[in-house]
């Protein structure tokens, strides 16, 4: 098996706080009431973070809309989002799993969800092959799906 983290270096990147919102508050119904968009937003300081989610909770009881979902985080990398592909052999067959998150996910997160958390067993690996593969049987729970190649990278949003 192959692991490869394709490195990157944030160094001259700023240091921002990121916010990443999403849920029903953004339904159509409820976005023309409040005109905010849901996704990702970046601020100078944590300050003017915690004002921009004050607004948006103030906005959640005026509306009655309680469906609002926050991911936040801080540092020199909030501007990169992450590509995974994984490369998975079943019999004599290779099938391949890219996923690109809408922001920055921890590495060591992603490769303890593959080979020791939800995406290391046949069960969720069949069901992201069959994604593109709807051919493919779903399998109860076993290792018989290996993982060939397991491959981390960045892309600049």
């Amino acid at each position: 098996m192959c692991i490869k983290i394709n490195d990157i270096s944030f160094d001259k990147e700023p240091y921002e706080y990121f916010l990443y919102t999403y849920g029903g508050f953004y339904n159509s119904e409820f976005q023309k009431k409040h005109g905010f968009i849901k996704g990702t937003h970046w601020f100078e300081s944590e300050e003017d973070r915690q004002a921009y989610i004050h607004k948006l909770n103030k906005l959640t009881i005026s509306t009655l809309n309680y469906n609002l979902f926050m991911t936040k985080d801080e540092g020199r990398h909030t501007r990169y989002r992450t590509i995974l592909t994984v490369v998975m052999e079943h019999g004599e067959a290779l099938y391949e799993y890219k996923h690109a998150y809408e922001y920055f996910f921890d590495s060591e997160r992603l490769k303890n969800t593959w080979f020791k958390g939800e995406c290391s067993c046949d069960c969720t690996r069949s069901l992201l092959i069959k994604q593109s593969n709807p051919e493919f049987s779903k399998l109860k729970c076993g290792d018989k799906i290996k993982v060939k190649e397991f491959i981390i990278d960045f892309e600049r949003i």
